[in-house]
């Protein structure tokens, strides 16, 4: 068991899973989640890396699945070092045209099981860590972020949050 800590969300494919093998190269255990099918799959390259790996399939988008996962994490007693909320969809086309229920999913899922898992980590941090979490809506950046007037608006960036 190494002595660092990574919560991966959307950890399966694309960008999440990028940056669990980034983790797993620099030695942190790891806690992946993913709704998918490509869960275990992604388990399994993590630990041939040498990564001790807990896998949760939970649907973030659901108020249980957000509370699973974290009861999970919790479940291991340790301290977590940096929590990657990177789980995500996107819907395309001009908003009037699209299908609302896959509207409403989206912000189940990219805001709302964001705050949720956000708020968790953050209601149990006691000493000094970071979370560094993809953020796909401008709109809960700037609800998270203090107003800075010099910075130029951000559509996809990550964000590192610092709490003491």
């Amino acid at each position: 068991m190494g002595d660092k800590l990574a919560l991966v969300t959307g950890a399966s494919s694309g960008i999440g899973f990028s940056l669990a093998k980034e983790f797993a190269g620099r030695g942190y255990d790891l806690v992946i989640c993913s709704e998918g099918d490509r869960l275990d799959s992604a388990a399994q390259k993590l630990a041939a890396m040498g990564a001790n790996v807990v896998e949760v399939r939970a649907d973030l988008a659901t108020e249980d699945g957000v509370q699973d996962l974290w009861d999970k994490f919790e479940s291991l007693n340790r301290m977590l070092d940096i929590a990657c909320i990177n789980a995500g969809i996107g819907v395309g086309g001009l908003f009037g045209e699209t299908d609302l229920a896959a509207e409403l999913q989206l912000v189940r899922l990219n805001c709302v099981g964001t705050v949720q898992l956000a708020s968790l980590w953050c209601a149990t941090c006691k000493i000094r860590a970071q979370v560094v979490s993809y953020l796909p809506r401008q709109s809960l950046v700037r609800w998270l972020l203090p107003a800075k007037p010099s910075t130029p608006p951000v559509r996809h960036s990550y964000y590192r949050l610092r709490t003491l």
